[in-house]
């Protein structure tokens, strides 16, 4: 290994391994001179001052967390064969051109806040998890003919697009622009795109959404309400297929559960909510999310709708006031821990004792849950 005051030229007898240059702060470029295949994970994390780095065509695959927080990094260049691995370029603040390859994995450019425009390598299949998550200005996307699926948040919080075109997309996953606040109009040329749960909420600028050429004027995708509230209000589009989340509750109250167009309550819906001494679940409601009462410690009674089939996991986990529920006869399922801590329904007979107790499942402690249902109060409309 050579050093020339701030640069260093990686030669043959050099082997690479796990945070060798972990926050190495004091040479700006790099050069590997090496048959090296692989760069290991962490190899060149939080150095902080690396502006360029020079990878020989052997190289196939950066590993995970390989270049995490390289700040002053603007571009590398790679062959369009290399596997770009979890979180590889990770807050990379000052990366301005992404490597052109098909083969990238979740998170790979997540928190980059300085890519504007990107064009994405045609032979890439997928968009995956977070890929591009609070890349806050990123305004331009050219996606390839070959990409047919966006995973769960790929653009989540990327606030300065604008527009997203795809000819071929089959599957948009849960989240995927959400809080994508300057987002005007989305067009999927492919009719039989399957778009999934709240994929536009926190879209405050949406104007059109158009599915195979021709503008939707019905939503039969999953919406939260307050996502269906504002497709009805600011673009004209009726939602059949509404969901009850937690930040609905949060933004409006527990009573909007009447409302006929919502069809399921979300995992966590009514997590630690005090106010409520009685929940009644109307008719039109199909099914209900584990933990969607949990901790709920003022809840007396609670009637659920018939023909729903089942009582998820953990569903009223320390509901310790519960002391009437109205099972309908349709239910053929408790999940495990559904009531536990649920003392006061123990003597009734349609509740199967391992219901009150810790069963197979984790029985997570309510602040570990917290985190997970917490409302992220920037995907909400304003009413």
């Amino acid at each position: 290994m050579c050093y020339h005051g701030s640069h260093v030229n990686i030669s043959d007898n050099v082997k690479l391994h796990k945070n060798l240059f972990k926050n190495w702060v004091n040479f700006t470029s790099v050069v590997l001179l090496t048959n090296t295949i692989k760069i290991p994970c962490n190899c060149f994390e939080n150095c902080f001052s690396l502006k360029t780095i020079k990878l020989p065509k052997s190289v196939t695959k950066l590993s995970e967390f390989s270049f995490y927080g390289c700040v002053s990094l603007t571009s590398i260049l790679c062959n369009t064969n290399v596997i770009l691995g979890r979180k590889c370029f990770s807050m990379c603040d000052n990366l301005v051109s992404i490597p052109q390859t098909k083969y990238i994995c979740n998170s790979v450019f997540e928190r980059c806040s300085s890519l504007s425009k990107i064009i994405l390598f045609d032979g890439l299949a997928n968009i995956p998890h977070c890929a591009f998550f609070r890349c806050y200005k990123l305004s331009e996307i050219s996606v390839p003919n070959s990409v047919t699926h966006i995973s769960k948040f790929a653009f989540k919080n990327c606030i300065s697009l604008t527009s997203f075109n795809s000819e071929s997309v089959l599957l948009v996953e849960d989240g995927c622009f959400m809080n994508c606040a300057k987002l005007n109009t989305v067009c999927f040329n492919q009719k039989k795109v399957q778009i999934k749960f709240d994929v536009f909420s926190g879209c405050t600028s949406l104007q059109e959404i158009r599915i195979g050429n021709a503008p939707i004027t019905c939503c039969e995708f999953e919406v939260s309400f307050t996502t269906s509230k504002y497709f009805y209000e600011k673009i004209g589009v009726v939602c059949n297929n509404v969901v009850l989340t937690r930040r609905d509750v949060h933004a409006f109250v527990p009573s909007i559960l009447n409302e006929k167009c919502i069809q399921r309550v979300d995992e966590g819906c009514f997590f630690n909510n005090r106010s409520s001494t009685k929940l009644v679940f109307p008719s039109h409601i199909k099914s209900v999310g584990y933990y969607s009462c949990f901790s709920c410690a003022n809840l007396k009674e609670v009637v659920l709708p018939e023909g729903i089939t089942e009582i998820p996991a953990h569903m009223f986990d320390l509901c310790t006031s519960l002391s009437s529920i109205a099972i309908p006869t349709t239910v053929t399922k408790i999940g495990t821990n559904c009531f536990f801590s649920c003392d006061l329904l123990r003597d009734n007979s349609m509740i199967p004792k391992e219901a009150f107790n810790i069963g197979i499942a984790k029985n997570l402690d309510s602040d570990d849950l917290e985190s997970d249902f917490e409302s992220d109060s920037n995907s909400n409309y304003s009413n």
